[in-house]
């Protein structure tokens, strides 16, 4: 039946356009236009094969979009208070390493600049839905989450900027997952250095685009 390898750059696509036929809950988060460059390949039989077999690489840059976080953050909502409004995260700026394989879209090296909150993470959705993510965010200037019986550790959750840095882990299906907080992750200098790395990749991504 026939094998196809590619090797692929993108620029300005739907989000949803290419990621709804693999990973349809991907496709109802992200809300924005993506750049990219992709190597990889597939079986040809039928839909069955192609997803079955399909693996590849790449990076994925995403501009001034929504992740609609509503329904994947629902776990969250007792800490956030007044400010529901979070889970929508609007970005300025979204990058992260990408790869396909068993099944399964992982992300690694994710670096988002919001509006309101930065995030970084890595982990996976699967084509089945199911969802294994650790995600790490940055609170907005000022806000302090409502952590009931362990509020007094919010000020250790403080970054060297003051604002109050949260650790959570997704698990199980992406429409309704379970959402655990880790109040004991370390806070260091990793994550600034996971964004700078992140963005270092991007740039020379963005450099090739442009020139195109």
């Amino acid at each position: 039946w026939g094998t196809l390898s590619f090797d692929a750059e993108v620029k300005d696509v739907p989000a949803a356009v290419l990621t709804q036929p693999y990973a349809p809950a991907v496709a109802k988060l992200w809300e924005g236009k993506v750049g990219g460059k992709v190597t990889g390949g597939c079986g040809l039989r039928d839909q069955k094969a192609v997803l079955a077999s399909l693996a590849l690489e790449g990076l994925a840059v995403s501009t001034n979009g929504v992740i609609h976080g509503t329904d994947l953050l629902a776990g969250v909502s007792q800490y956030l208070g007044a400010r529901q409004d979070l889970k929508e995260i609007r970005f300025k700026d979204l990058s992260h390493h990408l790869c396909v394989r068993d099944g399964r879209y992982v992300i690694s090296d994710l670096a988002l600049e919001g509006l309101d909150t930065d995030w970084t993470g890595d982990g996976w959705i699967g084509f089945d839905g199911g969802i294994d993510l650790r995600l790490t965010v940055k609170l907005p200037a000022g806000f302090r989450p409502e952590l009931g019986s362990f509020a007094p550790l919010a000020d250790a959750l403080r970054g060297p900027d003051g604002r109050i840095v949260l650790t959570m882990k997704l698990s199980g299906k992406a429409s309704s997952p379970e959402v655990g907080l880790d109040l004991a992750a370390p806070r260091t200098g990793a994550q600034e250095q996971l964004k700078d790395k992140a963005k270092q990749g991007v740039d020379r991504l963005l450099d090739r685009l442009k020139r195109r």
